[in-house]
């Protein structure tokens, strides 16, 4: 993964074509005009970036969701200065939208770290509510126990 800090707004960037082979971080000033990124999309979709912005830049909350929105992988920069409102507002978008979007960061990596721990959790919890069971299937990941009718369970093997 590479890392590009540009000080200029995603519409003014020269995007490369011999930037597709990398993986690329872009951290950008913010989104630029709207119409002008429309006619990059093709080529923003083509490369493999993700694009950060500055989340003391009130306007870069909105331009990560409308980012995030088209398809494209962006995320908020989270400083002393960030507005906590808007950062609020951006983690709703994120994490309970109905609106299919690409992930936005940091988010997409706090969800996922939490459905780890909270998968994890659960695990335990049905692990020492299972009850003894004669002739148990085991499974080489932790099973996750469902309850069924008449008071049995259904075993789920599950990788997370």
């Amino acid at each position: 993964m590479k890392y590009i800090a540009i000080r200029q707004d995603i519409t003014e960037i020269d995007f490369q074509e011999e930037w597709r082979d990398s993986n690329l971080v872009v951290y950008a000033n913010g989104l630029g005009k709207v119409r002008d990124l429309v006619g990059l999309l093709p080529v923003i979709k083509r490369l493999n970036l993700k694009f950060f912005l500055d989340g003391a830049k009130k306007e870069n909350y909105e331009a990560v969701q409308i980012l995030s929105s088209l398809g494209v992988y962006s995320g908020i920069v989270i400083n002393e200065d960030s507005d906590w409102e808007k950062l609020t507002d951006l983690m709703y978008y994120a994490l309970c939208g109905r609106v299919p979007h690409a992930p936005v960061e940091p988010f997409q990596s706090m969800c996922m770290i939490c459905i780890s721990e909270i998968f994890w959790w659960i695990t335990v919890w049905y692990i020492k509510k299972m009850p003894r069971l004669t002739g148990s299937v085991f499974f080489t990941s932790p099973p996750l126990a469902l309850p069924a009718k008449g008071g049995e369970y259904v075993w789920v093997n599950m990788q997370p």
